[in-house]
């Protein structure tokens, strides 16, 4: 005959494993209600857990993060939690704009196979391996926010490096409909440290 532990229990509720499943059940209908209502009332809400979702794996202590973990464990937000969050969606979005607008004006650099001198700002560099060892994308931008990318064996640092140059330009390329140039063999490289300009390798 088979054994259930269950059967030692002369009423159900005695059984806290019942008890647990019983209560379990009674907190997952509640987030459903909770979340059916938020859904009903906001009309950001699926915008909302979109933007939301991963942010507890990528940051779980982030303000993000945390607000997702409230989501998914009640089903809403408090009326707080629901404006900080779509306040940052909000700037996040007026900031992509604000790029894009910018970015539309952008226009090639220089003439293809022509070496020329540039002066330009790191705004973000992109690592990676390969089989002759560490390649570095430096994406910068020139005094007129025009982008200009130099990729190779040497990092030039973080946001915000400014570096001039001797370089060839490589091509005149365009990535989501926006203009960058492209550069190669850059010699004579210095970094702006204070008021004075030091080699940079």
């Amino acid at each position: 005959m088979t054994y259930y532990p269950e059967n030692d229990y002369g009423n159900k509720w005695d059984n806290p494993r019942y008890v647990a499943a019983v209560e379990a059940r009674i907190k997952a209908n509640a987030i459903i209600g909770r979340s059916k209502k938020f859904f009903a009332n906001d009309e950001r809400a699926q915008e909302i857990t979109e933007f939301l979702t991963g942010a507890k794996y990528d940051k779980p202590d982030s303000f993000l993060g945390k607000m997702e973990t409230a989501l998914n464990d009640y089903g809403s937000l408090t009326e707080k939690q629901r404006d900080a969050v779509v306040k940052i969606i909000d700037k996040r979005a007026a900031q992509m704009a604000e790029r894009k607008a910018a970015d539309a004006n952008c226009v090639h650099v220089g003439v293809v196979g022509e070496r020329q001198s540039f002066e330009i700002t790191v705004q973000h560099v992109i690592e990676f391996d390969g089989f002759y060892g560490t390649t570095y994308v430096n994406i910068c931008r020139d005094e007129n926010n025009n982008i200009v990318i130099y990729k190779g064996t040497n990092c030039w640092g973080s946001k915000g490096t400014l570096i001039k140059c001797m370089a060839k330009v490589k091509e005149h390329g365009e990535r989501d409909g926006i203009k960058q140039t492209t550069i190669q063999r850059p010699t004579k490289v210095g970094v702006l440290n204070g008021d004075r300009w030091d080699p940079f390798y």
